[in-house]
């Protein structure tokens, strides 16, 4: 989300003559702010809608000794819409940005399985890429921007899984880190039910 962004940004402010005039950047250099939905922005923002769906297909291969090889590939359809009730920047008036992405994200990962007494570990140590083709407008009254970009974020993944297999009950946290120091940090817990 934020590199299509920043795309979108970068293509608004060095818009070619020949692109309409609803596109293009106002004589008075206005410009989109691409970190304005960032975690450092003091820009009030609201996520007014945020779905996503996906299908991730894996096959694991047994490497002995407790290691493992994952490949999977993950596709997925999603929607995010953003308010900004204040505008940004010099604009007053509120701006709402969206995204519409299709994205696919192979990856290959490298496992180690661990008994800790009663409780079973897991370390996941993983490789992929984030592609993703997205639509993105930004609208106010003084902007109607709409561009379609593709944008690709290489990342590194590192996980943990704490499990306790009596009770069917795992804790499951990750760590993955995109070139150019972006970092998304998550965690879970998992309930097996008894069948």
């Amino acid at each position: 989300m934020e590199p299509a962004l920043r795309v979108t940004a970068a293509r608004f402010v060095t818009a070619p003559a020949a692109v309409p005039a609803r596109n293009r950047p106002p004589a008075f250099g206005l410009e989109i702010d691409p970190e304005v939905l960032g975690p450092d922005s003091d820009t009030p923002h609201d996520l007014v809608r945020d779905r996503l769906i996906g299908l991730r297909l894996s096959r694991e291969t047994d490497l002995g000794a407790g290691f493992g090889l994952e490949a999977s590939v993950l596709t997925g359809i999603g929607e995010s819409r953003y308010r900004l009730p204040k505008g940004m920047g010099i604009l007053t008036d509120p701006v709402d940005i969206g995204f519409r992405s299709l994205s696919v994200t192979p990856e290959l990962a490298l496992s180690r399985r661990a008994d800790l007494g009663a409780l079973s570990g897991q370390v996941v140590l993983g490789l992929g890429m984030q592609a993703a083709r997205s639509r993105v407008t930004v609208r106010s009254a003084l902007l109607d921007v709409s561009e379609t970009v593709v944008t690709r974020r290489p990342y590194a993944r590192l996980g943990l899984v704490l499990e306790e297999p009596r009770r069917g009950v795992a804790l499951a946290g990750e760590a993955r880190f995109y070139e150019g120091r972006a970092a998304e940090i998550g965690a879970e817990m998992r309930l097996t039910l008894p069948r």
